[in-house]
């Protein structure tokens, strides 16, 4: 077996935007706080943007960081796991490998043929600096499982 994804997957889906969110939401307490404590005006114009600010940010890192799934290449088929549920797809099942991503955490996607439990797109953070090798090496587990395929077809 081999590990597609980055170790540091689990971190990035759940942890940050949980520190992330929990951050946001003591700002807003402490900013109400001091409205009420020290008589000071809780909705200034630097307080909406702060707000609209992280908000945004925050909504970001959920879409982003929230579809994330471990994969794992298992022979000819992959394990894909949200972390609480796996499922394994034939790797004929992959109809298109993107290639990495130029965001800072090098997210693949996977396009499916069929709709499957996690839907019919995966994607993964592979380890960055191996993030192109993981994409190749996929590609050609993928054409060498779709002449398998083929040849056992005729």
């Amino acid at each position: 077996m081999i590990r597609m994804s980055s170790m540091s997957t689990f971190f990035w889906k759940f942890l940050f935007p949980g520190v992330w969110i929990a951050s946001l939401i003591w700002g807003i307490i402490q900013t109400i706080w001091r409205g009420v404590r020290f008589s000071e005006p809780i909705f200034e114009a630097k307080t909406i943007f702060g707000l609209i600010f992280f908000s945004a940010i925050s909504l970001i890192a959920i879409r982003f960081l929230g579809s994330l799934k471990t994969v794992t290449l298992n022979g000819d088929s992959l394990i894909v796991s949200n972390f609480f549920r796996s499922i394994r797809l034939p790797l004929i099942e992959v109809a298109f490998v993107n290639d990495p991503d130029m965001t800072s955490h090098r997210r693949i996607s996977l396009s499916l043929a069929s709709r499957s439990a996690f839907g019919d797109q995966i994607v993964f953070m592979p380890p960055f600096f191996a993030a192109q090798a993981k994409a190749d090496l996929l590609r050609s587990r993928i054409e060498a499982a779709e002449k398998a395929e083929a040849e056992r077809k005729t």
